[in-house]
């Protein structure tokens, strides 16, 4: 199942914040934080996915990874991998240079899982992997087993910086050295996570199972193990684990957080809120806890409540769209359409989602204003036709390594729409990715001077300036675009887009504000 936005398939740093319409190729992730399956053995598998994971085997013996990892994405598509399946893709994608990010877009009602987030930053005493959610400060370690050798310590320091910068064989290496020299629950749950980062599921459990049975009083390494084994949808094992922290630790908030996400899955509402409710009894400024309360009650159709929980969640941290979004949703089962459009429109404000969109286009249908509501659906929702579906297989089959089918896509979609600047500079970058360099350049400057007609030319050209460095040109589209189109909520929402990408905090300070004061009723 794919969702359709157009956007040029080189994407910068920079324009990976600038949400223009960006098309994602979505890919099948488990939508459940405990998966039915036990891991698997190899011979457990059906005997055609036992086939792949040799044929994936031997190509990676012979160095071509990229095959390889072609028959593990087979794998999963037809079974769950188990752990040695599991490691060979952690070593491919290392070799291949591939960082896995879902791009499944959670629903705002979903509670986040720690499948879900960032790596955190590691600690020299305890590096602390967690049920933590992305800009939660992380729990204090336990300081009982605190490295008392001065050479220990002077270790483990230079071991978590290697940790924090992504260089896991020097921090195993370092953090061995520790272990060697003062051998406690602490390191053993820093080399759990350490394996676990590389992929070598089955020396994490072990590391994970030292550091617990040196400190039974250690909770994080339960936690740890929780975590692992429902990553290897394993939810027996998951949840012994999370049963055996409350026990060691009744007050450990992310114990009941991820007991929440649990019964939220199985949707066992009310078990989930209780459950979500003592993860920010014991923590009060737990995000995912009020997000996960809020989420359990609106499932309940308990709106009121589910509105107090976001409420609180929206003090702390009140920038979130992902929060205002929930809000908004809740007012609009309570039939507030007034309240649900002002966190809306601030939602939009943080991030110009298509879904939003379509959400505010609604709201504004219901509450009569059926000009603004024609507006957001066309925005909102792109005409499917002959040209958006060629681009769209293009760009599916680019990112599945094929270039050759997928500049025969991009012809075709140029062909049917020779006005798209977007299906030109794709097709430029699928000639630079067969090394046609006179074709990239010939296509990306046919790109670069096609003539904006419509708001979206002028956000696409932009984008496409931004993607090759020319940042003056691209504002000063976007600009053109506004006196084109005053009345375009889209382009000062790329406006805001680029200057938040290119760190201009005063230039989207001041067009947050002219957007606010234009299009606020």
């Amino acid at each position: 199942m794919y969702t359709t936005y157009r956007c040029n398939l080189q994407t910068t740093d920079k324009m990976k914040n600038w949400k223009i319409k960006i098309f994602i190729a979505q890919t099948l992730i488990l939508s459940c934080l405990f998966a039915s399956a036990y891991a698997q053995d190899v011979s457990d598998m059906p005997e055609e996915a036992a086939d792949y994971y040799e044929f994936a085997k031997s190509y990676t013996a012979s160095g071509d990874y990229a095959k390889a990892y072609d028959y593990i994405k087979m794998i999963e598509a037809i079974s769950t991998l188990d752990i040695k399946s599991l490691e060979l893709k952690s070593l491919l994608m290392e070799k291949l240079g591939i960082k896995e990010t879902p791009s499944v877009t959670r629903s705002v009602f979903e509670p986040k899982t720690a499948k879900d987030e960032d790596p955190p930053a590691v600690s020299s005493e305890d590096l602390n992997e967690n049920t933590l959610p992305q800009n939660e400060p992380e729990q204090p370690a336990k300081k009982i087993n605190a490295f008392k050798s001065p050479k220990a310590q002077d270790y483990a320091k230079q071991a978590e910086m290697a940790y924090n910068r992504g260089s896991f064989d020097e921090s195993l290496e370092l953090f061995l050295k520790v272990k060697e020299i003062e051998n406690n629950a602490i390191v053993n749950n820093n080399l759990g996570l350490i394996y676990k980062a590389k992929g070598e599921y089955s020396r994490a459990i072990d590391a994970f199972e030292q550091a617990s049975q040196i400190d039974n009083a250690y909770v994080q390494p339960l936690l740890n193990l929780a975590l692992i084994y429902k990553q290897l949808n394993n939810p027996e094992k998951a949840l012994f684990y999370l049963e055996k922290a409350i026990d060691t630790a009744p007050d450990e908030f992310g114990a009941y957080y991820l007991f929440g996400n649990y019964y939220y899955e199985q949707k066992k509402y009310d078990i989930a809120a209780s459950y979500y409710y003592k993860s920010v009894e014991h923590k009060k400024d737990f995000l995912e806890g009020f997000c996960g309360l809020g989420a359990s009650l609106y499932a309940l159709e308990e709106y009121d409540s589910a509105i107090k929980a976001l409420e609180c969640a929206r003090t702390i941290d009140e920038n979130s769209d992902r929060v205002l979004y929930a809000l908004a949703k809740s007012y609009m089962a309570a039939q507030n359409y007034k309240k649900a459009k002002y966190y809306l429109e601030n939602a939009m404000v943080i991030n110009p989602s298509n879904t939003y969109m379509q959400d505010l286009a609604q709201i504004n249908y219901y509450l009569g204003n059926y000009d603004n509501a024609i507006e957001l659906y066309q925005m909102a929702i792109s005409e499917s036709s002959q040209a958006e579906l060629y681009n769209n297989l293009g760009l599916c089959y680019y990112h599945l390594h094929d270039p050759k089918k997928a500049v025969d896509y991009f012809e075709k979609a140029t062909k049917e729409n020779p006005q798209s600047a977007i299906y030109k500079y794709n097709k430029a970058i699928g000639y630079k990715a067969l090394g046609k360099n006179n074709l990239y350049n010939k296509y990306k400057d046919e790109a670069l001077k096609t003539k904006p007609l419509t708001e979206q030319d002028y956000i696409d050209i932009s984008c496409i300036c931004s993607d090759v460095n020319e940042s003056k040109k691209a504002i000063e589209l976007i600009n053109q675009g506004i006196e084109k189109f005053p009345s375009s909520k889209k382009l000062y929402i790329a406006k805001m887009q680029y200057y938040s990408a290119n760190n201009d905090t005063a230039g989207y300070e001041r067009t947050k504000m002219f957007y606010e004061q234009k299009f606020e009723n």
